[in-house]
Parts: structure tokens; C-alpha cells; sequence
């Protein structure tokens, strides 16, 4: 993603596609959200997502993607 190798998980049953918050500072294109939303995490716990990275490629093997993403902490 934008030249950085990063590890990913496949979970088809989350609502939308999130990245690791420590990424953000090295991602050009970085937008505030319109306003703050809440995640529900695995064990229960409650995040706050502000920012998104609009329209990412990023690509698995040979397979090339484009997917709006939400950084959480």
C-alpha cells in the first residue's frame, strides 16, 4: 500500500476495511472523517475512527484491489 509492505487480515464478516493507526503519518492522501465513528472491536472493546485513506490500491499475489480504508488505533 503506497510502497509499504504491510500484514492484513481477511475478515468477511467486517464492515468496513480498517489499518493500524501507526501507518497514518506515512500515508499521503489522508482525509477526516465528516465525523467520528464508533468500531466495535473483537473482544468487546469500543474504538473511535476520525480518519479514512479514500480509494486505496493495494494489491494480494496477483490480485489487485481498490477499498476505502478507516484507521483505528
Amino acid at each position: 500500500m503506497q510502497q509499504h509492505d504491510i500484514l492484513i487480515l481477511v475478515d468477511s464478516g467486517s464492515s468496513h476495511t480498517f489499518v493500524s493507526d501507526r501507518l497514518r503519518p506515512q500515508l499521503s492522501g489522508v482525509q477526516e472523517l465528516p465525523r467520528t465513528i464508533s468500531v466495535q472491536v473483537a473482544n468487546g472493546q469500543v474504538l473511535s475512527c476520525r480518519y479514512h485513506l479514500p480509494a486505496v490500491e493495494w494489491s494480494m499475489s496477483d490480485c489487485q484491489f481498490v477499498t476505502d480504508m478507516k484507521f483505528l488505533p
